[in-house]
């Protein structure tokens, strides 16, 4: 029996740290979206302007695309 309260509390741990680091994905400006990929744009805080991909990595595109300034 202490087996598996060790396995559950070993997933409750790995999901709490699989959600912390989704949330620390992005953190920055929300600014509009793409119109070619329907994806929701970001504003780095070095201006450039971004959505996420569905891996979790940056596609930069021209910055005339974000509606924030």
């Amino acid at each position: 029996m202490k087996k598996f309260y060790l396995f559950l509390i070993l997933i409750l741990v790995v999901l709490v740290c699989l959600n912390i680091r989704c949330a620390k994905i992005n953190k920055d400006t929300p600014c509009g979206i793409d119109q070619q990929n329907q994806e929701q744009l970001f504003k780095s805080t070095d201006s450039r302007c971004y959505y996420l991909d569905n891996s979790g990595n940056k596609v930069y595109v021209d910055n005339s695309n974000c509606t924030c300034f």
